[in-house]
């Protein structure tokens, strides 16, 4: 169910803002996209997917997001410049998968308008955190469990769909996509 939201959420934010890509560097992007989660089922890396450690400040997972999409950045240009495309597009899809969970693994659903908006234009520009974000957290398998922090990942992430979620996700991701979309097509 997770996978095929990041799908369509990538699918759809490359169609409306990289429509001359060919199918198979789209596919490219939407492999890169979901091999975020494939690759947790196997080694859970937490600052992919915006996940906080229990008790631990939200802004630290923020900051650790913020982090990964500039780590991104940097290996979508290092392949471009090495002429390796595949590596590049599967980045991309990778830096989308994690500007999507920004949106599923934060309390952005319960926002109003205007505090939807302040967390896109921070999220996108690289801003602090508003201080009305809260981040979920979430205990790998291999912790013992500690009382709930109060915001945890297994009661509050929207992974599911919800329309605020996906409409923020898609409007971030196609924020991210006009931002590195000189990288591909340099004027």
């Amino acid at each position: 169910m997770f996978i095929q939201v990041h799908r369509k959420i990538t699918r759809e934010a490359v169609r409306q803002e990289m429509p001359e890509l060919f199918r198979r560097e789209s596919r490219l992007i939407e492999k890169g996209n979901l091999s975020v989660d494939y690759r947790s089922w196997v080694w859970y890396q937490r600052q992919y997917h915006i996940d906080r450690i229990p008790f631990s400040p939200h802004e630290d997972a923020w900051e650790m997001g913020q982090l990964v999409f500039r780590e991104r950045e940097m290996k979508i240009a290092q392949a471009l410049t090495a002429k390796k495309m595949r590596r590049a597009y599967r980045q991309l899809g990778a830096l989308l998968h994690t500007t999507q969970d920004f949106f599923s693994h934060t309390n952005y659903y319960m926002m109003n308008s205007e505090n939807r908006n302040e967390f896109i234009t921070s999220l996108t520009e690289g801003f602090d955190m508003p201080e009305i974000t809260l981040i979920c957290s979430i205990s790998p398998w291999f912790m013992p469990r500690r009382d709930d922090d109060g915001y945890s990942h297994k009661e509050f992430h929207k992974d599911s769909g919800d329309e605020k979620v996906y409409e923020g996700a898609l409007q971030a991701s196609r924020i991210m996509l006009r931002k590195i979309r000189p990288l591909f097509f340099p004027e």
